[in-house]
């Protein structure tokens, strides 16, 4: 398991974001995990940015997923951007239909993994943000 961490401000968003695209390469289904306001949406929004989405993206808390489109190579793609906060246990989950969002032409954004655990793929890149005493973020990628 190889395992990257780096410490980064609010401005360097962009590249920390560029950066984990990069990573990305050969996983469709990414989770982030951390706190509230360790700016897990903030860091979907800027991959979704960078990917070429033109909605709005903002955090599906209360609908528990969003849909993107985007175009790579011409082809349109899909992006579905999960919150699992208000998910109360997997058959909650599956009922929800989160299992189909995982075999997506594009990728599947994951905001509270843990609450989902069980049900995502093995193929999986996480993603850990976490607030620093210096008033920083730290991100960890783990492959």
């Amino acid at each position: 398991m190889e395992i990257q961490e780096k410490v980064f401000g609010l401005a360097d968003m962009n590249a920390i974001s560029n950066d984990l695209l990069n990573q990305m390469n050969g996983f469709k289904v990414i989770a982030f995990s951390g706190e509230l306001g360790s700016g897990k949406t903030t860091l979907i929004s800027c991959l979704c940015g960078l990917l070429g989405v033109e909605d709005v993206v903002g955090s599906p808390t209360f609908s528990l997923v969003n849909e993107y489109a985007y175009l790579e190579d011409g082809n349109q793609k899909r992006i579905f951007h999960i919150d699992a906060y208000r998910i109360k246990d997997l058959e909650e989950a599956r009922e929800a239909g989160i299992e189909e969002c995982f075999d997506v032409d594009g990728f599947c954004f994951v905001e509270w993994p843990e609450r989902i655990e069980k049900l995502l793929p093995l193929q999986t890149l996480k993603v850990f943000l976490s607030h620093t005493e210096s008033g920083n973020r730290l991100i960890k990628i783990l492959k």
